[in-house]
């Protein structure tokens, strides 16, 4: 067991080496832990829905979703929340400093060739273009959406 894990981090590191970057994806699951963040060369941490779905009613929730994105920012990467269904889902992870928002309150999937459209109304028709859709320039954090 070791052994492979040696070889699998010596793999991981040479292709980040080489301009690849990698993400924690279901963070908060059992599938994903504390010690993988340790040892990998992560760019990004994708929190898993099941830590954002009911934050807004359950204090122990919002406390948990809220100290994983400030370890995701300690650890210096990109912290992505995913399963985001309602504008309340949004602006708690907006003051929680989240970096990227994922769900189908933003949109389900689409093909790329879709994508410019359906930004161009969905910002206008919600009216936020500064919340997580990008800060203001002079802004210290830069906000995407995906």
């Amino acid at each position: 067991m070791v052994a492979q894990l040696s070889s699998t981090l010596d793999v991981v590191s040479r292709l980040y080496l080489n301009g690849f970057r990698f993400s924690i994806d279901d963070f908060g699951t059992g599938y994903s832990n504390l010690d993988q963040l340790k040892q990998l060369p992560l760019s990004e941490l994708k929190i898993d829905r099941s830590l954002v779905v009911g934050a807004m009613q359950d204090k122990a929730g919002r406390a948990i979703l809220a100290s994983s994105i400030q370890l995701g920012h300690a650890l210096g990467v990109k912290v992505v929340a995913e399963g985001v269904e309602t504008l309340e889902d949004w602006a708690m992870l907006d003051s929680m400093d989240c970096d990227v928002i994922q769900g189908y309150f933003v949109a389900k999937p689409m093909p790329i060739a879709s994508f410019f459209a359906w930004r161009t109304t969905w910002v206008q028709e919600h009216n936020v273009s500064t919340l997580s859709l990008g800060r203001e320039p002079n802004s210290p954090r830069r906000r995407e959406n995906s």
